[in-house]
């Protein structure tokens, strides 16, 4: 469940800039050598999920960073993010949002996401 929630809304929605060491083709268009690249952790999600349902259970999504820079805590936030919501439902089992989700607002920033706790006329899409 975890994963299917960082797939479809990862709280880092742009985070990674990298440099091209030489020039590359990316997806037909020039990376010159040392020009800064951000790279979308939200687009590669969705180019990577496919249609609806494939990415349930799938652990490649960027939430957690990849390679050299990837989190070294994410076993233990899991445990700690399942553990939370397993105690909320059992304290509170009527929780519920106040909001239809579609009417969520979502604060606007370069590189996170997340809900916003006041209105906002944007919506995320």
């Amino acid at each position: 469940m975890l994963d299917e929630v960082l797939w479809a809304d990862s709280p880092v929605a742009n985070f990674s800039v990298h440099f091209a060491l030489y020039d590359v083709n990316l997806g037909g268009v020039l990376v010159p050598a040392g020009v800064p690249t951000l790279i979308s952790h939200t687009a590669v999600a969705e180019q990577l999920s496919g249609p609806a349902g494939q990415s349930s259970g799938n652990r490649a999504h960027l939430a957690w960073g990849a390679g050299p820079h990837t989190c070294p805590g994410q076993n233990e936030a899991r445990l700690a993010a399942a553990i939370a919501v397993e105690r909320l439902f059992d304290r509170i089992p009527e929780v519920a949002l106040a909001v239809h989700p579609a009417d969520l607002r979502w604060r606007q920033g370069p590189s996170s996401a997340a809900p916003s706790l006041f209105p906002s006329p944007s919506r995320r899409s």
